[in-house]
């Protein structure tokens, strides 16, 4: 799929406080759910992890090559696909994740030979029909006729339409708060975060590529928005188009290297 190969280390996170919690649910890696009643199933058929709406995907694939490679989905509700799976006694090696730009990491292996085709990579998943039909998301009722809602999904209105049912508290008060300021090794962190996104931007709708001449263009953007947080899962590579769209970022497009970049990969004329 075209997808980067990431060298991922396993974590525990048997005691994870809020800010833990947060940001490894909107990391890449998400959390591995090994039994089915870490998932609370709320009234409306979504999904919540300590108190937080989250999306269930499988990390673990099979591939047949009779078959072919199919279409790898995430789960939003408890839809029939999902019920199936827990009465077959199959609901292992789920991640729950509130990602919002579709991208996860997976596994999948050869279901013959048994060896692993894809290790640790990201790749960009589709949202399980059945899921918006068990939901009526924006009025999904016909997996023949609603083409466009499946299209036009969106995981950001998903999330905003059911909203978590846990209170997050802040991790620190106005007098505990940490000085929010890039440690000063940032250079060296963005400069590493840089070459392992191949100068490649992480926004799935853009994924513009520059040359390691014009890593410039390539900004190193801090999820949560805390600069003092450089944890990999905080991090993504975004071009400084992408990157001015962020709340608190606009003035990126005051600048000479915006005006540059615009002029030499997006406004420039293809013959």
């Amino acid at each position: 799929m075209g997808a980067e190969l990431l060298s991922l280390k396993t974590h525990e996170w048997e005691a994870l406080d809020q800010d833990d919690l947060l940001k490894r649910l909107n990391s890449h890696e998400g959390i591995i759910i090994e039994n089915i009643d870490e998932i609370e199933f709320m009234d409306d058929g979504t999904f919540e992890y300590k108190g937080q709406k989250v999306l269930v995907y499988i990390r673990d694939q099979k591939f047949n090559p009779q078959y072919g490679e199919r279409e790898y989905k995430y789960h939003i509700s408890n839809c029939d696909t999902i019920q199936e799976y827990i009465d077959h006694n199959r609901f292992n090696r789920y991640v729950v994740s509130t990602r919002t730009d579709g991208r996860f990491i997976i596994n999948v292996k050869d279901s013959r030979s048994k060896e692993f085709i894809k290790q640790n990579e990201i790749v960009e998943l589709s949202v399980c029909k059945n899921c918006l039909m068990r939901l009526s998301f924006n009025g999904y009722s016909s997996h023949r006729s609603d083409h466009k809602i499946y299209r036009d999904f969106s995981l950001q209105e998903f999330f905003q339409q059911y909203p978590s049912t846990g209170i997050v508290k802040p991790a620190h008060s106005d007098v505990t708060a940490p000085n929010d300021l890039y440690p000063p090794d940032f250079h060296i962190i963005a400069d590493k975060i840089k070459k392992e996104c191949n100068y490649t931007c992480d926004n799935p709708d853009c994924m513009i590529h520059v040359s390691w001449r014009d890593k410039r263009f390539i900004h190193i953007h801090h999820i949560n928005g805390v600069k003092s947080d450089c944890h990999p899962s905080n991090l993504m590579c975004l071009c400084i188009k992408c990157h001015a769209e962020h709340h608190d970022h606009a003035h990126l497009k005051e600048t000479p290297d915006y005006k540059d970049f615009m002029q030499k990969y997006v406004n420039r004329v293809r013959y």
